[in-house]
């Protein structure tokens, strides 16, 4: 759990039951020539989750997330209901996943700024990430970097709901072999259904 995860969402407890619905509809953003912009608009059911993978459902802020089932195992959702962490075994290859109302209206290029101060880095770390990567937009924002010899890559989006957003982090020495994954992963990143209770700004 990072710093600016414990405060992104109000401390309200919510207990919800768990949806059934994978039919979501992946965010289409701007074609990239990088891999790690991670953007497609492709549409992914239960049928076309990635083989092996398995749908993690918000149902608080209303968004899902695919990781690979087996390697990651997921931890439990935090005390207030606003996302979880998802692991491997050893807890060095770390999913976390998070959504928020952005009560503080931070743009993306606040958000951007956020991770460049090392606000999304896991919690009690004292430095910044070196970034590596950057692409941010109006709605969105990608960036990923390094820190205390591990690569950290982070996925923000930003809709009239609030925002949603993901970290991924692993050794920088297995860079080559997750790269990949975390392309997987970020791609099915997505807003599903409308938050619960949600009543509009």
């Amino acid at each position: 759990m990072t710093a600016k995860m414990q405060t992104a969402a109000g401390n309200k407890m919510f207990v919800a039951t768990r949806s059934c619905k994978l039919a979501i509809a992946l965010l289409a953003c701007a074609a990239s020539s990088t891999p790690m912009a991670m953007c497609d608009s492709r549409i992914i059911t239960k049928d076309r989750i990635p083989t092996g993978y398995k749908g993690y459902l918000n149902d608080r802020f209303g968004y899902a997330v695919a990781y690979p089932s087996g390697f990651l195992i997921p931890r439990g959702e935090s005390d207030n209901s606003d996302g979880q962490k998802i692991s491997s075994t050893h807890q060095d290859v770390v999913l976390s996943v998070w959504g928020s109302w952005n009560t503080l209206e931070e743009s993306t290029s606040d958000i951007a700024q956020d991770f460049k101060n090392g606000e999304y880095l896991p919690y009690g770390t004292k430095t910044r990430p070196t970034v590596t990567y950057s692409i941010i937009r109006k709605n969105w924002v990608v960036m990923s970097g390094t820190y205390n010899g591990r690569v950290i890559y982070f996925k923000d989006v930003l809709d009239k709901y609030g925002e949603y957003a993901m970290t991924f982090t692993y050794p920088i020495s297995m860079k080559q072999k997750y790269d990949p994954m975390t392309v997987e992963i970020a791609h099915t990143l997505i807003r599903y259904q409308e938050p619960y209770g949600w009543h509009g700004k």
